[in-house]
């Protein structure tokens, strides 16, 4: 507000500019002060988003995938515990990647199989693995290691990412969940 002030001050009575260095320290000092108050101002405000109501009769938005997301971030990657867990993920996934080619190739369901199973289903190395025995490459495990994500979990987003990404390639039905 103050350098406000004194710009104002300047463009009226340019020659009030000539009072020096003194008068540059003042505007960096009020400078300072508004920037100072904005910032603590920013910083003690809540950034909490508001929860819209439904009072206004609207429908809940369901986001397809949520589920399967939650499920899947409660899955260990690497032990022998949530073994069932990524058995059954892999199952589901497979139907939806064997109903993608029997719909998108015309395959029948059992060249669909054995499509996953021989890995050749996909270009995508790490979304074939998913449904073949090979274990992962030394790099994966690597990766895996430093970056916190098990190479199962990889594998799943790259098999999710190739069933989306040729979904919307070629127009066809939406999948409910």
């Amino acid at each position: 507000m103050g350098a406000t002030a004194l710009g104002l001050l300047l463009l009226v009575a340019p020659s009030a500019g000539r009072l020096g260095p003194l008068a540059l320290v003042g505007v960096l000092l009020c400078a300072l002060a508004v920037g100072a108050y904005a910032l603590t101002d920013r910083l003690s405000t809540s950034r909490e988003r508001p929860t819209p109501s439904r009072s206004d009769g609207g429908v809940d938005a369901r986001v397809p995938g949520t589920k399967f997301d939650r499920e899947l971030a409660a899955i260990p990657g690497y032990s022998q515990r949530g073994a069932d867990d990524r058995d059954a993920v892999r199952d589901r996934l497979r139907e939806l990647a064997v109903a993608h080619l029997v719909r998108e190739t015309g395959a029948s369901t059992a060249a669909a199989h054995d499509r996953l199973d021989a890995g050749t289903w996909t270009d995508d190395p790490a979304a074939a693995a998913l449904f073949t025995d090979a274990d992962p490459p030394v790099r994966s495990q690597v990766r895996a290691l430093l970056g916190g994500k098990s190479a199962f979990h990889r594998r799943v987003d790259r098999v999710v990412a190739v069933l989306v990404e040729e979904a919307d390639a070629t127009p066809g039905e939406v999948a409910d969940d």
